[in-house]
């Protein structure tokens, strides 16, 4: 299994944007071949963050993916 964690910021007022984007994408990407999970959150703590938690079968099926 390959997991990949990405960090990242957004101006405050645009990170619930930034979700419903992740969430609209999610289907697609979790229907990707070798892909196991991909979960977008919002950071509880910093009012800028998100995360997303991306887990493959194989680093290749992310680097497609990424790619």
């Amino acid at each position: 299994m390959f997991i990949a964690i990405v960090d990242f910021t957004v101006a405050a007022d645009k990170r619930a944007a930034a979700l419903a984007t992740l969430l609209a994408e999610a289907p697609a990407i979790r229907a990707m071949a070798g892909n196991l999970a991909f979960r977008p959150y919002l950071d509880p703590v910093k009012a800028d963050a998100l995360c997303i938690v991306h887990e493959w079968q194989d680093a290749e099926s992310f680097k497609a993916y990424a790619g």
